[in-house]
């Protein structure tokens, strides 16, 4: 089908600081999109196409498209329901039940291989005419010269008496090297130059010998505005009345034709035709598609390979491995009654072990009834026997564990070498120095650490907020208050080299104008003056340099920011 030569589209590709893309308009007017200001997503919003920041909207449509086959595409473009552009795969001879676009009445015709286009509605009684490997056309049954008429003539014969032409004769006589037209019974068109005519040969010619049907005609007696000829029979002509909007003609297979309603007018569709209540439908073969027919409750579909799907039985499926097995309740153990027989134990008491029972189902026991041998240690175990709480486990020799008593808030667990470790207060150790530590001791929130000499360590109390830590040498360092003046600036502005700027809008828009030669280093600070700068946007211009390595303005429009300007030696970089 043909491409609209404007079609509203979305494009949503995310796009870097740069050059804009280039978006047509009619096939032919280009309009490039002012770049964004910051990375952003184009979005289309059913009427405008716009960066996402805001910063610049414009109407996007698809060029004039070149047709191209089918079977030159890998994947095919469309919009989903949802207004998002995506591609599907293309798996072929696409089939349809239904052709996209035209209107009641429009007849289809192919314009050349995998081109399909309609022709307009004609109106009542014309009929459809060929012009070869052109668009057919509708035309007025008045207008159709006939020749070879043989037959019985039925009626008037009317017309201009050429050697081609109809002639009216409703009295005299009509040469038979002449051509003489009319129509028989059934409304078709005859030829009678051979025939003869008899009651009327010097008065209303009304029938002739013969009749055949017309090689060539412009209209079709009959029908009405869309409907659609095709032959019923041989020689035999029949009229479908018009459609709906959407159908397509169908036919059932023994010569007559109707129209259709599907639920899809592409590739893909919604809903197929037949089929019933729980039936599966599969592929059998490219672009075949059968179904399987309903289940038993609970069965599970299985994979025939390239041959049809069949329902199975779940207690007939071999799983292979599971999850979760099936039956069975809380507490109770899963163990293998024989080969590929699954069972459960019964819920044990807390506090029982199970044990083996050979190849009979394993029971629960009190582990008072137990008897373990004579085993001294154990491999791995979770607890320990004995002991108190705040109690350490240690050994006494191989093979041997005993505890140490409970030691004190604060206090330290100091080996004794081979003997039993005891718990020290830290006020009787001697550390030494440390390496590295996590944690100082001393200090409070807020204090910074500093050697006041070597291996000796102070604090510098808690500065107030703002405030910054300044080096005094060898001394103590100290807390500074920053000398920073902001130049309160409301109209239009040149900045100069290491400035601090805020940047009232409250008023108006206005532009603040950077260095006109700035060197490596330079900085400005630029904060809103009257957090207004969302209502109100203040424009930042290069003034012959670049922000960001383009040659654009910077537009602030959100409120109570602060933004830095640092000129690297080739553009101004933007920090927020």
């Amino acid at each position: 089908m043909p491409c609209p030569p404007q079609v509203p589209i979305s494009i949503i590709p995310p796009v870097s600081q740069g050059v804009g893309p280039i978006l047509w308009q009619n096939g032919n007017q280009i309009t490039r999109l002012n770049i964004p200001l910051n990375p952003s997503w184009l979005v289309y919003t059913g009427s405008t196409t716009k960066w996402a920041d805001g910063s610049s909207e414009s109407p996007i449509y698809l060029p004039n498209l070149t047709e191209i086959p089918p079977a030159n595409f890998s994947y095919l473009i469309g919009i989903s329901n949802t207004g998002q552009l995506g591609k599907s795969q293309n798996n072929g001879s696409p089939t349809a039940n239904n052709i996209a676009g035209g209107s009641a009445g429009q007849l289809l015709y192919q314009a050349g291989p995998n081109q399909t286009y309609f022709v307009p509605v004609g109106i009542p009684n014309q009929i459809l005419s060929s012009n070869g490997a052109n668009s057919p056309f509708w035309i007025d049954q008045s207008s159709i010269t006939v020749n070879n008429f043989a037959g019985n003539l039925l009626g008037d014969v009317t017309g201009t008496q050429t050697a081609t032409s109809v002639v009216k004769v409703n009295s005299g006589s009509i040469p038979i090297s002449k051509t003489i037209v009319g129509t028989n019974s059934l409304g078709q068109i005859i030829d009678a130059s051979s025939a003869t005519l008899t009651n009327n040969t010097t008065g209303n010619a009304n029938t002739a010998t013969t009749a055949t049907t017309a090689t060539t005609a412009t209209n079709i007696a009959g029908g009405l505005a869309g409907s659609l000829p095709y032959q019923s029979g041989v020689g035999t002509t029949t009229l479908l009345a018009q459609g709906t909007a959407g159908q397509v003609l169908s036919c059932n297979g023994s010569g007559l034709l109707g129209w259709i309603t599907n639920s899809t007018t592409s590739v893909s569709a919604n809903n197929l035709n037949g089929g019933g209540a729980g039936y599966i439908p599969y592929q059998s073969a490219l672009n075949t598609t059968l179904f399987l027919s309903a289940g038993t409750a609970g069965q599970l579909l299985a994979s025939g390979g390239t041959s049809a799907p069949t329902w199975q039985t779940p207690s007939g499926l071999s799983v292979g491995t599971a999850t979760n097995v099936a039956g069975g309740s809380a507490g109770v153990v899963v163990y293998q009654s024989g080969s590929g027989s699954t069972a459960f134990t019964s819920a044990g008491s807390t506090g029982q072990v199970l044990t083996s029972a050979g190849t009979s189902s394993p029971t629960w026991t009190s582990q008072s009834s137990l008897s373990v041998g004579s085993a001294t240690t154990s491999v791995t175990a979770t607890n320990l026997a004995n002991g108190a709480a705040g109690k350490i486990p240690y050994q006494t020799g191989s093979g041997a564990t005993d505890f140490t008593t409970a030691g004190t808030t604060g206090q330290v667990l100091t080996s004794a070498g081979t003997s039993s470790p005891a718990w020290t207060a830290q006020s009787s150790l001697s550390v030494g120095s440390a390496t590295t530590a996590t944690n100082l001791a001393n200090g409070g929130a807020g204090q910074v650490p500093y050697n006041t000499g070597s291996g000796a360590t102070s604090f510098l109390a808690a500065g107030t907020a703002g405030q910054f830590l300044q080096s005094n040498g060898t001394s103590a360092p100290s807390w500074a208050t920053p000398q920073v003046t902001y130049v309160v600036q409301s109209t239009t502005y040149t900045a100069t080299a290491n400035s601090y700027i805020a940047a009232n809008t409250s008023t108006g828009t206005w532009t603040l104008s950077l260095p006109a030669s700035p060197s490596t280093g330079n900085f400005v600070f630029v904060v809103d003056g009257g957090n207004k700068w969302s209502t109100n946007n203040l424009t930042i211009a290069p003034n012959g340099s670049t922000i960001q390595g383009v040659s654009q303005n910077l537009i602030c429009n959100v409120s109570n920011q602060l933004v830095i300007l640092v000129y690297t030696g080739s553009t101004w970089q933007v920090n927020v």
